[in-house]
């Protein structure tokens, strides 16, 4: 089959609940300068386009303090308001013939398969409620921890994810899974 369209072997909806608190875990990682970088870089970019738009003799650009409320407006709406918006779609996420691929909103991740280096099919418990959760590993070091729904079957899944990635439960995967369960 072409590289353009892939066939979905499995797909489904990641529970909201194991998602939830997914990005919780995620947030606690992330160094707060990252939303001051991007709040910078979107104003800078803005002011900088004002200011060329003043240098056009014929402009009817608008005046310096508008320009600034407008760009730190469009820099909180981009930093801010739309991964928020982003948080109330359901991801979705498909194991691909050659990637597992993340899809929320409008953004998505592609994990291929030749840059894992393991995985484990584990489960975690949020509300005393059981809930099934694959932890993957790349190459590189980097987690990914992706909910399982409760209608997919756990055996098709092993079978699917150990044909394709060929490793299961490597060492790194179960520290992992051990630091995200802490």
């Amino acid at each position: 089959m072409s590289k353009l369209f892939q066939r979905p072997l499995l797909k489904w909806q990641e529970p909201r609940v194991v998602r939830r608190h997914i990005d919780e875990y995620e947030a606690k990682k992330r160094h707060p300068a990252i939303y001051f970088i991007g709040l910078a870089s979107i104003f800078a970019l803005v002011m900088f386009s004002w200011w060329l738009n003043t240098l056009k003799p014929d402009s009817k650009a608008v005046t310096f303090p508008v320009a600034c409320l407008l760009s730190l407006g469009l820099a909180v709406f981009c930093v801010y308001l739309t991964p928020l918006i982003n948080h109330f779609a359901q991801p979705k996420i498909l194991i691909l013939e050659n990637s597992i691929r993340w899809i929320r909103g409008n953004s998505w991740k592609d994990l291929k398969y030749e840059n894992l280096e393991g995985y484990a099919v584990n489960s975690i418990i949020i509300n005393e409620k059981d809930f099934p959760v694959i932890v993957l590993i790349t190459k590189k070091g980097k987690t990914s921890i992706l909910g399982i729904d409760q209608s997919v079957s756990l055996e098709q899944l092993n079978k699917i994810l150990t044909v394709k990635i060929g490793q299961k439960d490597s060492q790194s995967v179960q520290s992992a899974m051990e630091k995200f369960l802490t």
